[in-house]
């Protein structure tokens, strides 16, 4: 500041020295001198306005006189810019077409081209977004486990027989038929509908339906799948997700509190009034827990 202010003096002290001498000139010299003096004198005055607002004009564009900002590297302000540039980029979705095919078709595409999982084959990793690929590989792993187990139980299952009809159960026609019936406290194999019929066979004594027809092991119900478990732990988790799955629907018999449910405690359905409310029902008397869970086995509900 100081030096624009003594620019400023330099120049209006050398314009005001211009501007007496002209005058003198306008008082003593011809009418062509004191025309010239004239043009001169108005010259000086559009020059000493120009001097102080050039003077003005380049000590704005000065930078400020901080220390800290001096002491800033190139290499330190280039490293924050790239910093804000990856934080922006790292909210843009990635390119839904370069993500399945490797290549991009728009010239200008504003999405992210992402890099390649070596999981799934996508370039569905983001560059700037740790996070999204940190989730992306955790459910390639989880969905590549999942395959690997469903792979597994294929081969496992592949060539087991019925030992009711003695047929291969996934070859059996018609594809619906193609399921296994596990029973609960049993490991032996039998397919859904030889299970089934033998459950419901009326010549069968009733102490007899709920046993399996080799070991004699007694299971209240039969779990329908297109692969067959014998471990207990994978067993006990597709009962529990058979459960679940029909516990999701409603019961036809409940009716949303309009009928009653010949089942009671022991149905899998799920019993709910029309206002939300969930009914809690008695479990079913000796006797009538049987049919339930035969009924239940069989899909009658």
């Amino acid at each position: 500041e100081d030096t624009q202010q003594t620019k400023k003096d330099e120049a209006q002290t050398s314009i005001e020295g211009i501007q007496d001498e002209t005058a003198d000139k306008i008082n003593t010299d011809t009418d062509s001198s004191k025309n010239e003096a004239i043009d001169t004198l108005a010259f000086s005055s559009l020059t000493v306005n120009d001097a102080i607002a050039s003077t003005s004009q380049s000590t704005s564009v000065l930078p400020p006189n901080n220390t800290t900002d001096s002491n800033k590297s190139y290499a330190s302000a280039a490293q924050n810019g790239c910093e804000e540039n990856d934080t922006s980029r790292a909210s843009l979705p990635l390119c839904t077409f370069y993500q399945t095919h490797g290549f991009c078709v728009y010239q200008n595409c504003r999405s992210i081209h992402g890099e390649l999982c070596d999981l799934c084959g996508y370039f569905s990793m983001h560059p700037y977004n740790k996070q999204q690929s940190d989730l992306h590989r955790s459910e390639c792993i989880k969905e590549h486990e999942e395959s690997m187990e469903l792979s597994f139980a294929y081969a496992r299952s592949k060539e087991l027989t019925c030992g009711i009809c003695l047929d291969v159960v996934v070859e059996k026609e018609p594809r619906a038929h193609r399921r296994f019936g596990i029973l609960e406290n049993c490991a032996h194999v039998y397919c859904i509908e030889c299970i089934r019929k033998w459950r419901n066979a009326e010549d069968m004594d009733k102490r007899n339906k709920r046993n399996c027809p080799q070991c004699r092991v007694n299971s209240d119900f039969i779990i329908p799948s297109q692969y067959f478990y014998d471990d207990r732990a994978q067993k006990a988790k597709l009962i529990e997700d058979y459960k679940k799955a029909l516990g999701s629907k409603h019961c036809k018999y409940f009716k949303r509190g309009r009928g009653t449910c010949p089942f009671e405690g022991a149905c899998f359905y799920k019993h709910q009034y029309e206002d939300g409310r969930m009914a809690e029902l008695p479990n079913p008397s000796k006797n009538r827990r049987r049919t339930a869970a035969t009924a239940t086995s069989t899909g009658i509900n």
